[in-house]
């Protein structure tokens, strides 16, 4: 028995030489037989760009105080004549190393001033620096199945969070990308550094990441299931607003498999596992989440959905499981009519050193969409959900955990938080991803509004208009208990005369039976609006009434566009925005007024000038805020000779607080 078992595995060594040596030889004959693309040279260089010129930028910067009446002032500027090379060449032959590059050397003055009054000092250095902008790539054996990319850039940017947010960023990155492409299990590994300095409206932010990351894929010969794996291990360091330093590093794997069987493939099952792990100074975070998500094409007009996931979530002591289960099924009566029927059942589960919560949620519900063509230019779009939600909670503890509840911030909109009597201490905001940390006052402001909680965006911030956001809270605890829940949610549209003008209506009603002793929201949301397009002008109005137990509003939003290009040369635009939002019983009142103006003019071939700004700001108790801003460029070409100038102001005022940035740069640039 021995022996025949040293046989066998001789005999599987010998087919594994054989099995890589054989292609060996087939390619070394291929290689052989064909004659190269191009003859090998040593060093094969062919230059696409020579340039010179000089680059001048001046920054001023001001912050001031009402309420110390103390004010700082900086400023930078930064001469610098430049050279600029580019080019693309090999080395031995284009298929052993090709590579490309653009760079520009500056060699800079740099000046700085601060006067600083509530310091009481004031100074100003100057020096000279050798400044290298520019982006290389270096490809290495890139028709071989083990290619590899090596790439570094460094350069400087304007970066808009939003129409009145804009900074520069400096930034430097580099790394490497390789792997291995087969037929069975392609795979590519990188490293990629970056580092960047984001600067604007005295709010410095320096962010340095270090990525990691394994790619692989298999895909079935008859393209009907794939199968992807991707790990990526990120090292982070961050600064923000030259304050609070965040460092750490994530693990995010993805394991997910598609697959379609039967005829026409009426039958997809997507199969997902994700781990997203967070470490760090403020944050300690992990998530650990399987889905299947099955597909089902019964007929052309009648599918059906079923969807399962168990998810797990542990952070800062506290821990987090959840299950769900989806059923659903739509069926197409007319091609105007969509009927849905589903089923979706909940359970959740908290407990950390606050308390602990289980919940869970029972729902039956009907979709109904209709839509109609009325004469060849109006049409009617009605739409109808019921569900029907019998849940049951069970609570012990002092507080309510709630973690990664997602809100929408967009400008004159209502975000409240889903639970009443939120300790404000324990909010903590972040990006969808986890890695970003927004501050307080800064990127975010809480407001109290009854029992609830709102949730605004800080203009300026890191978080932009209409951006997603993760909060984690602790909300009061409540006796333990079981409710239904009706909810009913209808919805009109009637466009007439090739939208000439527009009506609608959405109306939603939140009946909570047998609440106890519990403490919940209750509402009837009603929203009602009118809407018209003519040519270049676009104008419209809404209200809304939030019927609410614990946070009533009232809002009213209106907003007009116009967009007119008089010639083929000059395009004009003017966006206004107005909105007022009224909280009866916490005796809050919030307006909101917004203004964008923007003009472009080609008056020749070679020129082009662009001329933007605007203005925004909110009034009511607890937001006293303004922004203004205005931003020229222009472009001129003259054959081989180019002039750009671009000035950027922005103005902010918060409270008793203003800061003010003008930023102006210019470039000359004469190509050969």
């Amino acid at each position: 028995m021995r022996m025949k078992r040293r046989s066998t595995i001789r005999d599987w060594l010998r087919r594994l030489g054989y099995g890589l040596l054989l292609p060996a030889l087939a390619g070394l004959g291929r290689l052989w037989g064909q004659r190269p693309p191009a003859e090998p040279r040593w060093v094969r260089f062919h230059l696409k760009d020579l340039a010179s010129g000089v680059e001048v930028e001046n920054q001023w910067q001001q912050w001031s105080s009402d309420l110390t009446g103390t004010s700082n002032e900086a400023s930078h500027l930064y001469t610098a004549p430049f050279v600029e090379i580019g080019g693309i060449g090999s080395i031995y032959h284009p298929n052993l190393l090709e590579f490309e590059f653009w760079t520009q050397n500056n060699l800079a003055y740099d000046q700085h001033s601060v006067d600083n009054q509530a310091a009481g000092w004031s100074g100003s250095q100057s020096n000279f620096d050798y400044l290298l902008r520019g982006n290389a790539n270096l490809r290495i054996l890139q028709r071989k199945p083990y290619r590899t990319t090596l790439h570094a850039n460094r350069g400087r940017s304007l970066r808009t969070l939003d129409f009145f947010s804009r900074t520069v960023v400096d930034s430097t990155a580099y790394g490497v990308q390789s792997g291995f492409q087969n037929h069975l299990v392609p795979f590519r590994v990188s490293y990629d550094h970056h580092e960047e300095t984001e600067s604007g409206l005295a709010r410095p932010t320096e962010w340095t990441t270090d990525l990691t990351a394994f790619e692989a894929r298999n895909e079935r010969r008859d393209r009907r299931g794939v199968t992807d794996l991707d790990y990526r291990y990120t090292q982070f360091s961050r600064l923000n607003f030259g304050v609070d330093r965040d460092e750490g590093d994530t693990h995010q794997a993805n394991l997910t498999d598609t697959e379609q069987w039967g005829e026409d493939d009426w039958v997809r099952l997507r199969s997902a596992l994700r781990y997203y792990q967070t470490t760090s100074r403020f944050r300690d975070s992990k998530d650990l989440q399987w889905s299947e998500d099955l597909n089902l094409e019964h007929r052309h007009n009648l599918r059906s959905h079923y969807l399962t996931s168990v998810g797990l979530r542990t952070d800062q002591g506290s821990r987090n499981e959840n299950f769900t289960g989806a059923a659903s099924l739509e069926h197409q009566l007319y091609a105007s009519l969509t009927s849905v029927a589903e089923l979706r059942g909940e359970y959740f589960r908290a407990s950390g050193v606050a308390g602990r919560t289980t919940l869970s949620r029972f729902s039956p519900g009907i979709r109904e969409a209709y839509s109609k063509k009325l004469g060849a230019k109006s049409t009617l779009h009605l739409g109808y959900a019921f569900s029907l939600s019998p849940e049951n909670r069970e609570v012990a503890g002092g507080f309510l955990t709630v973690l990664d509840e997602p809100h929408t911030l967009r400008d004159g909109d209502i975000a409240l938080l889903g639970h009443p009597y939120v300790l404000e201490g324990s909010i903590v905001v972040t990006d969808p991803t986890g890695m970003i940390l927004y501050e307080p006052n800064l990127d975010y402001r809480i407001l109290r509004s009854g029992s609830l909680m709102e949730i605004r965006r800080v203009p300026g911030g890191r978080i932009p208009n209409g951006g997603t956001v993760l909060v984690d809270y602790l909300a009061a605890g409540q006796p333990s208990g079981s409710f239904t829940t009706f909810q009913h949610a209808a919805r009109w549209r009637l466009s007439l005369w090739d939208r000439l003008l527009s009506l609608y209506a959405r109306l939603t009603i939140d009946d909570k039976t047998n609440v106890g002793e519990l403490l919940l929201n209750e509402f009837n949301d009603v929203v009602a609006g009118v809407e018209s397009e003519w040519k270049w002008i676009r104008v419209g109005g809404e209200y809304e009434n939030y019927d609410s137990n614990l946070t009533p509003f009232k809002t009213w939003r209106f907003r007009q566009e116009f967009q007119w290009n008089p010639s083929d040369q000059t395009a004009l635009g003017l966006n206004l925005s107005q909105g007022i939002s009224e909280f009866p019983d916490a005796g809050r009142r919030l307006r909101f007024f917004s203004c964008i103006a923007q003009a472009r003019w080609r008056p020749r071939a070679n020129l082009h000038i662009r001329l933007e700004g605007g203005t925004r700001w909110e009034r009511g108790d607890g937001v006293d805020e303004q922004v203004n801003t205005a931003q020229l460029l222009v472009d001129y070409r003259l054959g081989k000779l180019t002039a750009e100038l671009a000035y950027q102001f922005q103005d902010q005022s918060y409270f008793t607080d203003r800061f003010g940035n003008h930023f102006l740069h210019f470039e000359l640039k004469r190509r050969f």
